[in-house]
């Protein structure tokens, strides 16, 4: 059997004939039903046609399927669509953490998941009830390729994390010329010079692909660091290690 294309997919679900494109999804997880591609797309498609019930099943299966597989913020990502869609979810972070926390612990995961922390620095080093607090305080942001982040120079009081695609980072030379100091991928996060120096931005970061972030900003930081307020210690030693890098320094100098 021939699948449907993807851009045949993306075409419909535009044209919003959300009917046939949930058809053809269905389609491709009959042959594939672990393609996260396919699956996260059927969600959408679901939540767009009103369809939530089934549209929750799909994002909790996700959610619950990246959390075993240790790919956190990804997980995050599609447990913020299901909070969007039905505000009233609860306990749903809890059992992402319970879920990701059993597998790490789990011995025959060991090398699998120090690679996925390897990625996800920021996530490693909290403990559960702070990184619940965490993964509740963070929101989804969407980026279409080519879309300008932050821009150096401008005041900002956030930090991101990528949980989809790719970002590029420039400085600005004395001379004026931008130079890339840095491609992200998924897992990878950035902005917490300005957010907690309180200066501006240190580099322009743009999307280089259509990217999926999770932004936590100041107010957020500082309302979970009264509670606990290791959660800023952890976020100051990775500034504390990044700031004015050796590659932005060098570039800046040209």
């Amino acid at each position: 059997m021939r699948w449907a294309s993807s851009h045949h997919i993306d075409d419909l679900l535009a044209k919003k004939k959300y009917d046939e494109a949930i058809d053809l999804l269905e389609e491709r997880l009959q042959h594939d039903p672990g393609d996260f591609w396919v699956r996260l797309q059927f969600g959408d498609a679901l939540v767009s046609k009103g369809q939530k019930d089934r549209a929750a099943k799909v994002f909790i299966g996700l959610i619950e399927q990246l959390a075993s597989d240790g790919k956190l913020p990804k997980a995050i990502a599609v447990l913020k669509k299901l909070k969007r869609m039905e505000p009233g979810q609860s306990g749903v972070e809890e059992r992402l953490l319970d879920l990701w926390h059993e597998e790490a612990e789990d011995p025959a995961n060991v090398l699998s998941f120090r690679s996925s922390a390897a990625r996800s620095p920021l996530f490693g080093d909290f403990s559960r009830e702070e990184l619940l607090e965490v993964v509740r305080g963070l929101e989804l942001r969407s980026y279409d390729a080519g879309a300008i982040l932050v821009s150096e120079g401008e005041p900002g009081d956030s930090l991101f994390i990528l949980t989809h695609g790719t970002v590029r980072a420039f400085v600005r030379t004395p001379t004026g010329r931008n130079v890339e100091v840095r491609r992200m991928e998924e897992g990878e996060f950035f902005g917490e010079v300005s957010l907690l120096s309180g200066g501006t931005r240190s580099a322009t970061v743009t999307a280089a692909t259509p990217c999926e972030l999770l932004e936590l900003d100041r107010q957020t930081l500082d309302n979970i660091s009264k509670i606990h307020p290791r959660v800023r210690t952890i976020v100051e030693e990775f500034y504390v290690q990044r700031a004015g890098s050796e590659r932005e320094r060098e570039a800046r100098s040209c």
